[in-house]
């Protein structure tokens, strides 16, 4: 900071004895001839060159600052027409999506569409158990996982619980074998379920 100061105050002095030397009497600043000399890229250029270079360079960056406007105008313009014709086609194609009904997609792949389930019939249960073979298999597999258990289980309401979940499953596969009977069942017609 003490450093600061005392620099400060040199160059005060300093000023102050430039001031007195240019206002004495004896000095005429007409009678002096003032060099100006520019150290410019290694060399030293008087001051008719030096404003020269600098009267180029102005105009050099007076020229950039104007083409850098004409090129921020031209991209403007520019990017107001294509929002204008953003709007214009977004407003196509809202028109086109309000007044053109919705057509239905046809779907790829093995997808149903099924609007309204109705119950399955005793042919249902023949076509998927009966006639295909991995429903033979599905229903076979259900048989040996669930209804060939003993239902009764020994013991005390713990056993009564399992006991009946067993019947509930095994009775799951016995509906299944009952509806397929049903449908093998030569006085079996469809006509009877609708």
């Amino acid at each position: 900071m003490i450093y600061i100061l005392i620099i400060f105050m040199i160059l005060f002095v300093a000023a102050l004895a430039w001031a007195v030397i240019l206002k004495s009497e004896n000095h005429d600043l007409k009678d002096t001839a003032i060099t100006l000399k520019v150290l410019k890229d290694g060399k030293w250029l008087g001051a008719e060159e030096w404003q020269s270079e600098v009267t180029q360079e102005v105009d050099q960056w007076k020229e950039k600052y104007w083409d850098e406007n004409r090129l921020h105008l031209d991209t403007k313009l520019e990017l107001d027409h294509y929002t204008q014709v953003a709007i214009d086609l977004q407003a196509q194609i809202d028109d086109l999506t309000t007044s053109k009904p919705i057509e239905e997609q046809s779907e790829q792949g093995t997808f149903v569409k099924q609007r309204k389930l109705s119950a399955a019939t005793p042919g249902t249960y023949r076509n998927v158990f009966d006639l295909d073979i991995n429903g033979q298999r599905v229903l076979d597999h259900l048989q040996l996982t669930f209804a060939n258990k003993s239902t009764y289980v020994r013991g005390g309401q713990d056993a009564e619980r399992e006991s009946c979940y067993r019947a509930g499953q095994a009775s799951v596969i016995g509906f299944i074998f009952n509806q397929v009977n049903r449908a093998n069942n030569p006085d079996y017609k469809e006509s009877d379920n609708d």
